[in-house]
């Protein structure tokens, strides 16, 4: 009779007719509760995870994770724990091994190969345990705040398991770690124009949203579980099936598109993680995210239907409007190499190409000690202008993209504040000659101003580029296909 309901109590204190012995009664405490369930033993399915989590000089992180597991988890009174191994696959080389080894945990040192590499060494691992003999493989990134609790949860779901979901990829929720009970996704998806979604995103757990998150409700087509906490049945993968050797991004989300898997949410199995807007990277978010969404697609023949080149071309006109040469820059970097032989990100080369396109970032500057003499208000920097731009205007802003174009006479002899990140609003930019880019989050920024010379460098060679690409574009994905097929 309780199929796809949530049930729960409220325990309401009387205030009016109530008699000094209830009132004695109050306040109270509750020390402890749970729900519980009788099953035949038989039923009950014998699971064993192996968590494999990747970790790259975030040595404070990484250690208080192991050490919270060890505590509540594989030392307790927690019969999950008796289920569960943990292997950290250590790309910085900066753990000892003989300080964390045990019986529950396994340090790996490891050669930066970026979070693909480590999942790929650490999936190699569990299929090749035949100590352990694991039957699930629970990926999980260094950065994230996880309470033992998810694994509790993550372990009770696959041992009472029906045999129709015995292949669903298990996702763990990301909620914000400045506002803990504010969800940030359940799953990932690639948005029709190219774009990173998130599926599930801002419900307050304080709220009846939390019967709104366990309603089954249509996925979005692209879906995929992010690597930050996802469990997979080993069944899902083999060694002829390990991830593309992508270094970072778009890891997770072929493997998700290419098994064509299907998922399981569970309210309970989560973590915490930094906004998605404090924690924006443009070489991440430009350069990575759209090189290995094109690799990606070539490789598996997956997303066919969208058009990559056409959403970081719309991104390049976006930024440079926004006097973000750096993003522009980015963007063209990712085509060139993408157009590139695939021999060079199957080589292990990811961290030094990591290292060069990160090097290309804005600095960003205390406000308060650099930029204080511009008013800024920050509850509007992610809020639209309550002005709009003309017809005219608009069209000046696009052809002229932005300005850049005229004389300086033309422009307004204004600061406009604007976000750090791709957040756009053509309507606070419009015709500023400088634009101060703020990150809300820690109150620092960097103040762009126009470069007319450079402006014109990067409009000539995205022309070369998308010409070169176009010319022989289908070559460069034969030959990535082939790649893939042969890796």
């Amino acid at each position: 009779h309780l199929r796809n309901m949530v049930v729960g109590f409220r325990l309401t204190i009387p205030e009016a007719d109530t008699t000094t012995e209830e009132k004695s009664l109050l306040p109270f405490r509750l020390y402890e509760g749970s729900w519980t369930t009788l099953i035949d033993n038989h039923l009950v399915r014998d699971v064993r995870i192996a968590l494999t989590a990747v970790t790259f000089h975030r040595e404070v992180s990484i250690t208080h994770t192991m050490s919270l597991l060890e505590r509540e988890l594989f030392y307790a009174d927690e019969p999950a724990g008796q289920h569960i191994r943990m292997r950290v696959i250590d790309n910085g080389n900066t753990l000892d091994p003989d300080e964390w080894n045990s019986n529950y945990i396994e340090l790996v040192p490891h050669e930066n190969t970026g979070s693909a590499g480590g999942f790929a060494r650490g999936m190699q691992a569990a299929l090749t345990d035949t100590h352990f003999c694991p039957t699930h493989i629970l990926l999980m990134e260094d950065d994230v705040q996880v309470w033992p609790e998810a694994f509790v949860r993550t372990y009770a779901l696959l041992s009472l398991l029906r045999h129709d979901y015995e292949k669903h990829f298990i996702c763990g929720a990301m909620f914000c770690a400045g506002r803990r009970n504010i969800q940030q996704e359940t799953l990932g998806f690639v948005q029709d124009n190219g774009a990173n979604g998130s599926y599930g995103a801002g419900y307050d757990m304080n709220t009846a949203a939390v019967l709104q998150n366990e309603q089954d409700a249509p996925l979005p087509y692209h879906a995929y579980a992010g690597w930050r906490y996802c469990c997979i049945p080993l069944p899902q993968t083999d060694h002829e099936r390990l991830p593309l050797p992508l270094f970072m991004k778009w890891t997770d989300t072929a493997y998700s598109l290419s098994h064509k898997a299907e998922f399981l949410t569970l309210n309970g199995i989560c973590f915490w993680h930094k906004d998605r807007s404090a924690r924006f990277n443009a070489c991440r978010e430009l350069y990575l995210w759209y090189r290995n969404a094109l690799i990606s697609q070539a490789v598996y023949g997956i997303c066919e239907e969208i058009d990559f080149i056409r959403r970081i071309d719309t991104l390049f006109w976006q930024e440079l409007s926004r006097l973000s040469y750096i993003n522009a820059e980015l963007l063209l970097d990712a085509i060139e190499d993408f157009c590139r032989q695939p021999s060079f990100v199957l080589s292990p080369q990811g961290d030094a190409l990591l290292q060069e396109h990160t090097s290309k970032r804005e600095l960003m500057w205390p406000i308060d000690s650099m930029y204080r003499h511009i008013p800024i208000d920050y509850t509007t920097i992610y809020r639209k202008s309550p002005a709009t731009l003309t017809q005219k205007e608009q069209r000046r802003y696009d052809n002229t993209c932005n300005g850049q174009t005229l004389s300086p006479a033309a422009l307004k002899d204004t600061v406009a504040v604007i976000a750090y990140d791709t957040f756009d609003d053509p309507a606070k930019q419009y015709m500023a000659k400088e634009m101060l880019a703020v990150n809300l989050f820690n109150r620092t920024a960097c103040l762009r101003t126009r470069d007319n010379a450079r402006f014109k460098a990067l409009v000539t060679r995205h022309k070369r580029l998308l010409t070169f690409y176009f010319i022989h574009k289908e070559d460069i994905i034969a030959e990535w296909a082939l790649a893939g097929s042969s890796s």
